[in-house]
């Protein structure tokens, strides 16, 4: 694939391009050109077989258990005093229901006798 380099010559390349910066344009055009693309069956494999085993760090698995949070969690509206609770299990705590308890009353399930309500 064309001339080959001596390796003096790769090395003053790869140093010329160290901390080399993308520009926001650069990037999205590497973003759009990535999008859609399929991917083998052999090389979803690889990958798969390259992240068998792999364990996350410890502050990887924390940021991953808070981006869980955030998607289950809907903020809840007492609406007698305007205080929001983030989310169904907040609620429940401060106002000693059980958790299924709130949950089927604010989903419908069962009456609501509170005035909360998901926003």
């Amino acid at each position: 694939m064309g001339v080959p380099l001596a390796e003096a010559t790769k090395i003053k390349i790869g140093n010329a391009n160290r901390g080399r910066k993308h520009t926001r344009e650069t990037k999205e055009l590497i973003g759009r050109k990535g999008k859609g693309k399929k991917l083998s069956p052999d090389h979803l494999a690889a990958i798969r077989q390259a992240n068998l085993g792999r364990i996350p760090d410890a502050d990887t698995r924390k940021k991953m258990s808070e981006s869980q949070q955030i998607v289950k969690k809907k903020l809840v509206l007492d609406t007698q005093t305007g205080i929001f609770y983030f989310g169904v299990l907040e609620a429940a705590q401060v106002l000693g229901f059980t958790y299924a308890k709130l949950w089927n009353m604010l989903k419908g399930k069962t009456r609501n006798r509170t005035e909360l309500q998901f926003v």
